[in-house]
């Protein structure tokens, strides 16, 4: 769904549409039931914003900054949200006035590095304007300077070049900040976001008296119980009974246990623990596990078993169980659990 909502263009929807079709045909039909694709697809959005943000991440940093704020009274609140706004729009003034750019700073680094993505691209010229870029990896696009267009679309939906149009600047051997949009010039930063002064204001003891109806608060209800503070959480988030919120890891995470080394549950959790004597034994040993005898405490390096058939002194190794571990030690482990093994040398 990611991939469709990230496709720039008509043909690459339909293709990753397709794909999510055949991988998840329930999540297919529904969203063609219940969704249009102009409100989360990049390839239905309007290129007049000149904007391609898929995410609300600004309503949730304004929300941030309004966390003290919102638990005031209306008229308080909205004194500090002004006070906020006021201060803000000074500091982001002396900002710019103090930055030597042409381009917005962060637009001028993203196209840094489209300058670098530009190198896998190839144009052709064909008159007036026109190239036809081909990408090292198979893609294919007609770049119009003049009009300003790309096939790729990202040109237009987000107002700087994209690493089609760069490389055809390369080629012509001319700049492409020439072609970036007017909305991310500092000229525009300054006058038009920015330049509006929010003008300051007198405190309730200055205000002009009036004969309209005094207004009060509502009548106050106090409620039983705390009082909440927490966001109020959607219908398809899983909270833990401790009350966090945790996304399961069921099935993708493979744990292993850093005390009887068993895939499938950690240490927290661990069977073996429970009883204080296999938890003092299997902490006190080095829980190696040899890939040639199956057992603990060894690895394949020093295993006893490889190490006595080119043994010139004649040592010989034997292995005795203990614990529960099974009948034999040799081999394989006929019952579980393990617990460990312990490893003697006796000599000729």
């Amino acid at each position: 769904m990611w991939a469709a909502a990230r496709s720039p263009y008509m043909r690459k929807f339909e293709a990753e549409m397709e794909s999510l079709k055949a991988f998840v045909e329930m999540g297919h039909n529904w969203l063609a039931e219940n969704s249009s694709p102009i409100h989360w697809s990049r390839s239905h959005f309007r290129s007049t914003p000149k904007c391609d943000i898929l995410l609300n991440n600004i309503c949730e940093s304004f929300n941030s900054v309004m966390l003290q704020a919102r638990e005031k009274p209306i008229l308080i609140m909205l004194e500090k949200i002004r006070m906020y706004l006021m201060m803000r729009l000074q500091t982001k003034r002396d900002w710019m006035r103090n930055e030597d750019v042409e381009i917005c700073p962060k637009v001028q680094k993203h196209l840094e590095k489209l300058k670098n993505d530009s190198a896998a691209c190839i144009p052709t010229f064909s008159g007036e304007q026109k190239f036809e870029v081909r990408h090292m990896y198979g893609e294919q696009f007609a770049v119009d300077l003049e009009n300003g267009t790309c096939d790729c679309r990202k040109w237009e939906l987000t107002g700087f070049p994209c690493s089609h149009v760069i490389s055809c600047c390369g080629w012509k051997g001319t700049d492409s900040e020439v072609y970036v949009c007017e909305y991310y010039k500092k000229s525009a930063y300054k006058t038009d976001a920015y330049e509006p002064v929010m003008n300051p204001i007198n405190g309730p003891t200055g205000w002009v008296k009036t004969d309209a109806a005094t207004i009060y608060p509502p009548k106050k209800i106090r409620i039983v119980g705390r009082l909440k503070k927490a966001r109020r959480r959607g219908p398809d988030e899983i909270i833990t009974p401790s009350g966090k919120q945790r996304l399961s890891r069921a099935g993708k995470v493979r744990m292993t246990c850093t005390s009887c080394h068993v895939v499938g549950h950690t240490i927290r959790k661990c069977p073996y623990r429970t009883n204080p004597e296999d938890s003092s034994v299997i902490q006190s040993l080095n829980m190696n596990k040899c890939s040639k005898c199956h057992l603990y405490h060894h690895n394949l390096r020093t295993c006893p078993g490889v190490a006595s058939g080119s043994n010139s002194g004649g040592t010989a190794a034997t292995y005795v169980t203990t614990g529960s571990a099974g009948d034999k030690c040799g081999g394989s482990i006929a019952s579980e659990p393990i617990r460990y093994c312990s490893i003697k040398f006796s000599g000729d």
